[in-house]
């Protein structure tokens, strides 16, 4: 499905659609806006661990963008999963 076919599915509310021509394989590989779009569909679509994961996809290859980190927390408070705080080696080391 073309881009513009996706963003009607998507502003039409036709969630699954989106969601379907969003999934599909892209030949070029994936981008951060890509990611980021996709996990918003799944996010509206009430499938708030595939948003998680996709939100994640996004971040690690846009790991600065303030609108992946906002709905992260968003999707994340709203699911009310919180992600585990890092392990932080230094810490444990220093003593």
């Amino acid at each position: 499905m073309s881009a513009p076919a996706r963003s009607w599915c998507l502003a039409a509310g036709l969630l699954l659609g989106a969601l379907q021509a969003c999934a599909a394989p892209v030949p070029a590989g994936y981008s951060a806006a890509g990611l980021y779009n996709l996990a918003n569909s799944y996010a509206r679509a009430g499938k708030p661990g595939m948003a998680v994961l996709n939100y994640e996809r996004a971040r690690l290859l846009s790991p600065n963008d303030p609108d992946v980190e906002a709905n992260l927390r968003f999707v994340r408070s709203s699911a009310h999963s919180y992600a585990m705080r890092a392990f932080c080696w230094a810490c444990a080391w220093s003593g």
